[in-house]
């Protein structure tokens, strides 16, 4: 008999790739969405609901071998929906998997995860310590940035930026730098840690094996690609009176308040991992 597992955010990148990887003649995956209509998994049974009301999606996680928690807010001008979504979401559901004995509780959080990273970082460490407070089997991932998704976004926003402007912004003075993945390379070390390893009880880091600057990355472009790339830096000072600013634009300009606060946060970092096959600057050059 399939062993059965309960997918939160099954729509995310990292989950719609895992999904790719699970042996489907040992589990059965049901995944939750707010829109079944635009995603098609092969053999995955989609559940539409809002994770905020787990009276919708109750039924489905009883019996489940496991559960992999990936639903999440990553950008919002609402600040509540952060606390809303990552904090108080994944109470209800750590209260049910405890109340109904799963024997797996996985986490996917952030690399961020911190108390003065931002509302983004302080709802996802929140959650990472409500579940260990109060459940006896857990594994939290913190992922880093992750490249080459088929998304403009982060790291390959900045990267795609560059690549076609002639110039580009740059904020310095941050404390600590970024860790990017590849992400076939954050997927498959995700699936053996709960898979093969099936770790549990740890904080784990998935990232690259080297850290770089905003900086460090566009001065790659700028020589590796012979560009005309001007970059023009901006200091703390200023993304600071930035952030002040467009709290109170009522629409998106490019960036979102807690996007600045989250660039100048914590960031934890594990090391050197032997199974990335995948490296930032091989990636800069493929393009």
């Amino acid at each position: 008999m399939k062993k059965k597992i309960f997918i939160t955010g099954i729509s995310s990148l990292l989950m719609k790739n895992l999904s790719k990887l699970i042996d489907l003649s040992k589990y059965e995956i049901i995944g939750l969405t707010q829109d079944a209509k635009a995603l098609s998994f092969k053999n995955i049974r989609l559940i539409e609901g809002d994770i905020l009301d787990i009276n919708q999606y109750r039924e489905y996680i009883v019996g489940s071998e496991f559960v992999i928690h990936a639903a999440a807010v990553t950008h919002s001008y609402n600040e509540n929906k952060y606390y809303q979504i990552n904090y108080e979401a994944t109470k209800k559901i750590v209260d049910l998997v405890n109340k109904i004995n799963i024997k797996r509780f996985i986490y996917i959080s952030s690399n961020t995860a911190s108390i003065n990273g931002g509302a983004y970082a302080k709802s996802k460490l929140l959650a990472e310590q409500y579940i260990q407070s109060n459940l006896p089997s857990w594994s939290v991932f913190r992922i880093s940035e992750i490249y080459d998704g088929g998304y403009n976004k982060g790291i390959d926003q900045l990267i795609k930026n560059a690549l076609r402007s002639h110039f580009a912004l740059c904020p310095i003075g941050m404390e600590y730098k970024f860790s990017p993945i590849h992400v076939i390379d954050s997927v498959n070390i995700l699936h053996d840690a709960i898979f093969n390893l099936q770790m549990k009880n740890e904080i784990i880091n998935i990232n690259g094996n080297e850290k770089y600057s905003i900086n460090e990355i566009l001065n790659y472009i700028k020589n590796k690609k012979n560009s005309p790339l001007k970059i023009i830096f901006i200091k703390q000072k200023t993304m600071y009176f930035l952030l002040r600013v467009i709290k109170f634009i009522p629409f998106y300009i490019g960036i979102i308040p807690d996007q600045i606060e989250r660039l100048y946060g914590y960031k934890s970092y594990q090391s050197e991992n032997k199974k990335i096959k995948y490296n930032l600057k091989q990636y800069i050059n493929s393009l």
